[in-house]
């Protein structure tokens, strides 16, 4: 047994790297975005902006949005997943930036960050974003309604490109209400986090979506560069096979 458990210690470990390093993103990982025509400049199209920090209902609200019709709500996890690793891509693919092909990874020259190794990278894109370029991404998505748990500093952003969004503000619970749910939220989502982790490490240890994806894609009908090129379905409210499986994969590229 205890050989037994140094060698699943090991193959977890090595397994985690691999994910975390983004081994074989480059075998079947995809540079495809968002590929709806843009609308006018500075025009993003969403309807509503949910403005509220994790555990204030944001999740909640978004899958109401979304029976309600708002079919392209977006949690930040969606705006990360499909938007926000596409800007990252394309501004450090320019040359001046350093020519990352084909896409932005933990080495040189994003350097985006790991658990271990915190960065700038995602600043440095922040930072260059005009109110144009950002409205087009966003509209290209499609997005009707957007949660900012998690990415609240780009809130005015999105604000000035969306002049006809109606904001919804979660402002229900008190302060100490507030940071009591938080606090027990803030371990229960580590312990998760790290369990999970372990429990996917496995598909990051050889290239398996190179094989698998195609053939979740053949059996569902449904593809990851549609999925990635219409902007959704949101995976946070409806997801397909290839969807879950390619996002337990590209988990630490696209987050």
């Amino acid at each position: 047994w205890c050989w037994f458990l140094v060698k699943l210690s090991a193959l977890t470990w090595l397994s985690l790297t691999f994910g975390l390093l983004s081994v074989w993103d480059w075998a079947w990982e995809t540079p495809t975005t968002c590929q709806r025509p843009a609308l006018p400049a500075n025009q993003s199209g969403i309807k509503v902006l949910i403005y509220g920090p994790q555990k204030t209902g944001t999740k909640s609200m978004t899958k109401a949005l979304a029976n309600l019709g708002y079919g392209q709500t977006f949690h930040s996890e969606d705006f990360i997943f499909n938007l926000w690793v596409g800007l990252a891509d394309e501004f450090w693919r320019r040359p001046e930036n350093g020519g990352a092909y084909p896409f932005a990874t933990v080495y040189p020259p994003a350097w985006k960050g790991t658990p271990w190794n915190q960065t700038d990278s995602d600043s440095k894109v922040f930072e260059s974003l005009g109110p144009e370029k950002l409205a087009a991404a966003i509209s290209r998505c499609g997005v009707d309604a957007l949660a900012f748990d998690g990415i609240e500093e780009l809130f005015w952003p999105v604000y000035e490109v969306s002049p006809e969004a109606k904001v919804v503000s979660l402002n229900w619970r008190t302060w100490p209400e507030y940071y009591k749910s938080w606090s027990t939220f803030e371990w229960q989502l580590s312990a998760a986090i790290t369990a999970m982790c372990i429990l996917i490490s496995p598909v990051h240890l050889l290239p398996w979506s190179v094989i698998v994806l195609p053939i979740l894609e053949l059996f569902t009908g449904k593809t990851i560069d549609g999925f990635l090129s219409s902007g959704g379905p949101p995976w946070t409210i409806s997801s397909t096979l290839p969807v879950s499986f390619f996002k337990y994969n590209a988990i630490n590229r696209r987050w």
